[in-house]
């Protein structure tokens, strides 16, 4: 306490605990005792601080007095500058509402938050499971393509030779029906035709043309030749029927095949 503070209680002859109606009565005893007015301004000044809650406690705290030794006031001060505590609620991020009401609808706004972040990520999820199965899908669709690619390369040889020795036997009946008809022809006419007479032709894949060796009837043959639509390996190939005589004396055809030997019908030597 500075030394230029005087102890107003002590002037006034009264406790530091004292009430205002006690401060005032003794300020009233000494105003009276002080007929010429010498300790008016004092007296106004001690009145003006002890009956002030504020300025009473600033004085009391400048005379080192402690809260117990104080008077009503200090406790009616506390009271009135105390707030009362505000209720607050806490949610789990320790984030602070000021009413239940606004906890739950912060619940209720992250909640729905974190329902859309959810429904986000889902459709992420299936945006991203989509592309994948669709890169799965072109992956086993290049494999699958490079597959057939294969095996359509390496089976085609195969399929080719299979085609060309189908092509062959056909061709080979094909043979024996111009050579019914040639054979109905010499039988008619006791001569070799110059031209295959007309049967019923099945394919364009060859052609079929007499060769007239001699006049006898021996030796004389009708040549089928494949052309460009037929399959590879028969191409510029050809089939023969050559007129032979048995011993007999019965006229029959004697097959010679001009192609690869894994073609040529079983009936035809290949030359």
């Amino acid at each position: 306490m500075a030394a230029t503070t005087h102890n107003y209680y002590r002037i006034l002859g009264i406790k530091t605990t004292a009430g205002v109606q006690e401060i005032r009565q003794a300020i009233e005893a000494l105003r009276r005792k002080d007929t010429e007015g010498r300790y008016a301004a004092t007296l106004k000044k001690i009145d003006e601080t002890l009956s002030d809650p504020e300025k009473r406690g600033a004085y009391d705290d400048e005379l080192g007095i402690d809260g117990a030794l104080r008077g009503d006031y200090y406790v009616s001060f506390q009271i009135k500058g105390e707030q009362k505590p505000k209720q607050t609620f806490v949610d789990v991020s320790g984030r602070e509402y000021g009413s239940e009401e606004a906890l739950r609808n912060a619940q209720k706004a992250r909640y729905n938050q974190m329902t859309v972040e959810l429904e986000e990520w889902e459709k992420s999820i299936a945006s991203r499971n989509k592309f994948l199965s669709m890169g799965r899908s072109f992956v086993f669709l290049g494999m699958l393509a490079g597959a057939l690619l294969v095996a359509f390369f390496a089976g085609k040889p195969f399929y080719d030779s299979y085609q060309a020795k189908k092509q062959a036997e056909a061709a080979y009946g094909e043979l024996v029906k111009a050579g019914k008809s040639v054979m109905d022809y010499i039988r008619a006419e006791q001569a070799f035709p110059s031209t295959v007479p007309y049967y019923e032709r099945d394919g364009n894949y060859y052609d079929i043309n007499v060769k007239v060796n001699n006049e006898n009837l021996q030796g004389n043959s009708i040549e089928l030749s494949f052309n460009n639509e037929a399959y590879d390996g028969l191409q510029n190939g050809s089939l023969t029927f050559e007129l032979y005589q048995i011993p007999n004396g019965i006229l029959d055809w004697r097959c010679h095949a001009q192609i690869p030997g894994q073609f040529a019908p079983v009936r035809c030597m290949v030359n």
